[in-house]
């Protein structure tokens, strides 16, 4: 008997460190960090424009290839755009673009086939076809 009594102290022991680590392992690890968002990268479509308002500063776009299910996209640009021809509607365009606060902002405007070579022309080169 006075063997049992240091034996099952023992195992009382054993029982108490133990259980809790093996039962609830995942509360007691931390739990992971969410995954680092992916930085903006500028983006480019390729359509034709439907509705160019200069006021706005916006334009509408009916897509070569649809970007995320839509066929046409709204772009908006502002003084740091830099706008190569003269938009109208019915005209090509190639427009790259980064999402900013919920809009596709233009980075760059190309309009007409003409303004769209010289930007392909310079991507060829290494040259990026700009900002």
């Amino acid at each position: 008997m006075n063997r049992l009594i240091p034996l099952a102290a023992c195992a009382i022991a054993v029982s108490v460190a133990v259980v809790p680590a093996v039962a609830a392992p995942d509360a007691a690890a931390p739990a992971p960090a969410p995954a680092p968002a992916p930085a903006a990268k500028g983006e480019i479509a390729k359509g034709t424009i439907t509705k160019w308002e200069d006021a706005a500063k916006t334009c509408t776009v009916k897509l070569e290839t649809p970007v995320n299910g839509a066929a046409e996209m709204t772009f908006v640009w502002n003084d740091k755009t830099k706008l190569q021809g003269a938009g109208k509607v019915g005209e090509m365009v190639m427009v790259r673009y980064a999402a900013e606060d919920g809009k596709a902002m233009a980075r760059n405007i190309m309009v007409g086939k003409d303004a769209i070579a010289v930007w392909e022309a310079k991507k060829k080169q290494g040259g990026g076809g700009g900002a």
